[in-house]
């Protein structure tokens, strides 16, 4: 009887224990990997104001970003990443709220607070060229 009580209180411990960090923060965190790519080999490209080398690069999921190619003398080009909810997790974590009320409501709120609920679209940025400037 006492390992019964012993062995029920564990999992009991242990499935309170389980819905205490959202999914999402636990399977990919809260940075996305992005492939960025220039048409133009002599245009310096930023990543939110930011010059960087064409390749890829970890962005937070919460946050829209802009990617800007420029060349002197040519209009710069812009291509913009727009965070979006992930709708598989946002439903597995509505689960483990449900499942394991009221410990696993902070599943879907930890994964909304730290934005590991999004990704980005697109997540691979392909910028053209600068153009050349209007006339």
């Amino acid at each position: 009887m006492r390992r019964t009580r012993a062995v029920s209180l564990f999992f009991l411990l242990a499935s309170g224990t389980i819905p205490a960090s959202g999914c999402a923060t636990i399977l990919r965190g809260t940075r996305e990997r992005v492939h960025v790519t220039s048409e133009s080999r002599n245009a310096t490209v930023f990543v939110d104001g930011h010059a960087i080398v064409p390749g890829t690069i970890a962005l937070d999921r919460d946050d829209d970003h802009d990617f800007v190619a420029k060349e002197p003398g040519k209009r710069s080009t812009h291509v913009k990443s727009r965070n979006r909810i992930s709708w598989s997790y946002a439903i597995v974590d509505t689960l483990l709220a449900v499942v394991f009320f009221p410990v696993g409501l902070v599943a879907p709120i930890l994964d909304l607070a730290d934005g590991a609920m999004f990704h980005l679209d697109p997540s691979r940025v392909d910028l053209p060229a600068p153009r050349e400037p209007a006339p």
